[in-house]
């Protein structure tokens, strides 16, 4: 049953999948709720006075139209890509050594070094060496720098680490994606009781719809609402191009 014949989907919930325009698979989301998706259709009616009598003799479709809205409930590098407009690519970084950085410190202060990986390798005052947990503190994966104690002067020399796609990190631009993210929803609903759940996917292109929250003071889930535009898909059977929404069996 396509949504041509269902106006709406009200409240939805289920794990969510989504296949990037361009790749083979889809990737799971998590858990996706509060799906809502509505479908408009505009049309134009067309009269006929033959007799000398104005009647209705036709109806055109002239724009169909679908959006909707979704919670994930998961912070995947993915979903949060969603939620910054941004393009998820993996992370890599050369192996460097011998990276200076000279300055003054007050106590608290924190230097990000441009790095991630990394190993310090001589951190003075100028003329005797400072002792980690003491005098600085360094969270070498995050590569960032942190003094206990204040510096009138300080000179590091640090290496970092090589990092290669196969060590599965991503780095994601905020704003690389800025039209949106194009690619095939898929959400298949959790129903425990009953003999039948519903399945929908549809083309569509996604948007950030809101506040990104990794935790809160109430609760441990995230929150990454994002909306979407469901776009024609030519290559489905007619009545099916603007999203279709399944009952499939239980069990």
């Amino acid at each position: 049953m396509s949504l041509k014949n269902i106006q709406n989907v009200r409240a939805m919930a289920g794990e969510g999948y989504f296949q990037l325009t361009g790749e083979a698979y889809h990737i799971t989301l998590g858990h996706t709720e509060s799906l809502n998706v509505n479908h408009e259709v505009s049309r134009e009616d067309i009269y006929s006075a033959i007799t000398g009598v104005r009647t209705l003799a036709d109806t055109d479709v002239t724009e169909q139209k679908a959006t909707g809205t979704a919670v994930l409930r998961e912070t995947g590098a993915r979903n949060v890509a969603y939620a910054v407009m941004a393009q998820r690519g993996d992370l890599t970084q050369a192996a460097e050594s011998g990276l200076t950085l000279t300055g003054s410190a007050v106590k608290g202060s924190v230097f990000d070094l441009g790095r991630l990986d990394v190993s310090v390798v001589t951190l003075t005052d100028g003329t005797d060496p400072l002792v980690e947990g003491t005098d600085y503190e360094l969270d070498a994966q995050a590569g960032t720098l942190t003094f206990v104690t204040a510096q009138t002067t300080f000179d590091l020399v640090y290496d970092c680490a090589e990092i290669t796609a196969g060590d599965d990190q991503s780095v994601l631009r905020a704003f690389s994606a800025a039209e949106g993210i194009e690619g095939h929803l898929m959400v298949v609903q959790r129903q425990p009781r009953g003999g039948k759940r519903f399945k929908y996917t549809a083309k569509v292109r996604i948007y950030p719809d809101g506040a990104l929250t990794l935790h809160s003071d109430s609760s441990d889930k995230a929150t990454v609402p994002i909306t979407f535009d469901v776009i024609e898909d030519a290559s489905k059977p007619e009545g099916e191009r603007f999203g279709i929404l399944q009952e499939v069996k239980n069990g």
